[in-house]
Order: C-alpha cells, then structure tokens, then sequence
C-alpha cells in the first residue's frame, strides 16, 4: 500500500436508491423480462473529491449502460445543485442486467438486424427523475466528506472472473457454451484479473476498480448484482 502524494484530499461518500417501479421492463436479455421484486434496492453511489478548489464526482449507478444524453442530464444536474463543474462527474453503470431498462440507442439498424433486439419498453418518467437520484447520491456523499490521505493497494483476482467466449471442436466460437462441455477448445481471450483499491481512511470511503461482466443474478427481480453484493460485504466486514 502506497499514499498518493503528500497532500491532503477531501473525499466522502454516499448513496442513494434508483427507486425503479416494479412492472417496468429489465434490460441485458432478448425478452421483455417484467420486474416483480426487489431482490435488493438499485443504487446510485458517489464519491466526491476535493483538493483546493477542484472538485469532482464519481457515481456508479447500478444499470446496464448509460448513454450519452441520460448521462449529461446528470452532470449537468449535479452542477446546479452542488457547484461541482459537469466537466468534473464522472458516471458509469455497473452493467446490472437485473436493473430497469434504460434509453438505448447504441445502433440505428439493430432492428432490422435482430428484430425486438432490445425487447422491453423505456419508463420515461422514470428516467427524467435519474438526475434527482444522482444529485441525492452526490449531496449524500458532501455531507460525510473529510480531510486526510489517499492510499492505494493494487492485487490480482485470478479466479473470479471468466472470458466466456470458447473455441469449439467444430470450428465455431461460442457463448457460454456451459461447464465442462466436451466440444471446447478452450477460451479465445483473456480476462483482466487486476484488482485496485483508494482508500480514504478517514471518511471510511473505497473505490474498487475490477473489470467484471456481473451478469450473476438473472430472474425477475431488481438486483445490483455482483457490485451490490460487494459493497454490502464490504459494508458489514469493514
């Protein structure tokens, strides 16, 4: 474990539920799966940070993807409720596909290709309310903001995640072709088992960086998945 630099941060964190109504359509499969629980709440959670007068956000909301214009109205509603410059928010979706369907646009011919590739309908007033989410995640997260270091601790996860694209015997290249197949070749890439963490002690705040596809879940009932389970460990072991 190493400080990053002698200076001191402000950081805090915090969180706030999506409030996702049930009924409204989960996204990551090719059917229109209707949401009938919670399993667990999905969540936004920020991290702010301060050193002098720069500031910044950084937001994690439990969805399967976020596009540009969704993720913009949120910047942009941060600043005016905080001052943080929407310049300086970073947002991601954890790629949770056991939360609420969100705007998709990420192809114009997607229909015609697949048709209903992305079964399900939008909640419209759902997503006008996200930014509020956001905003409430990021003033959560001011409010237990405090001085003091920033430390970093890197490690290796090797057998958590998997690729799960394999070659086959046959030539062709499959999706999770399903344990112990006899056909498999083997996989046709690599996973990044890298594993980093910042710690500021002092307001009892961690950013964990893993790349992982958290498609654990599945059913019909809102769920963070993997993410949220981690955080809720964290929570209690900590």
């Amino acid at each position: 474990m190493r400080f990053l630099g002698p200076e001191l941060l402000i950081a805090g964190s915090g969180e706030a539920e999506l409030r996702a109504p049930l009924g409204a359509s989960m996204p990551g499969y090719f059917q229109d799966r209707k949401a009938t629980g919670v399993l667990d709440p999905l969540k936004a959670r920020a991290v702010v940070l301060q050193r002098g007068a720069m500031r910044g956000a950084l937001v994690a909301l439990d969805l399967v993807g976020l596009e540009a214009i969704e993720a913009n109205a949120c910047r942009k509603a941060v600043e005016r409720a905080t001052g943080i410059p929407a310049a300086h928010v970073w947002i991601h979706a954890t790629h949770s596909h056991t939360g609420i369907m969100i705007p998709r646009r990420f192809t114009s011919d997607a229909d015609s290709i697949v048709p209903h590739f992305f079964a399900g309908d939008v909640d419209q007033a759902w997503v006008a309310q996200l930014p509020d989410r956001v905003v409430d995640a990021v003033t959560a997260a001011q409010k237990t903001a405090k001085p003091g270091p920033a430390e970093l601790a890197q490690t290796k996860a090797e057998k958590l995640a998997f690729y799960r694209r394999f070659a086959m015997k046959d030539g062709t290249v499959r999706t999770n072709p399903g344990r112990n197949n006899p056909n498999v070749l083997g996989p046709v890439g690599d996973v990044d088992p890298n594993l980093t963490v910042i710690r500021f002690p002092e307001s009892k705040t961690l950013i964990v960086i893993f790349g992982l596809h958290p498609d654990v879940i599945g059913g019909t009932r809102f769920s963070a998945d993997y993410p949220g389970f981690l955080a809720a460990r964290l929570r209690e072991q900590l």
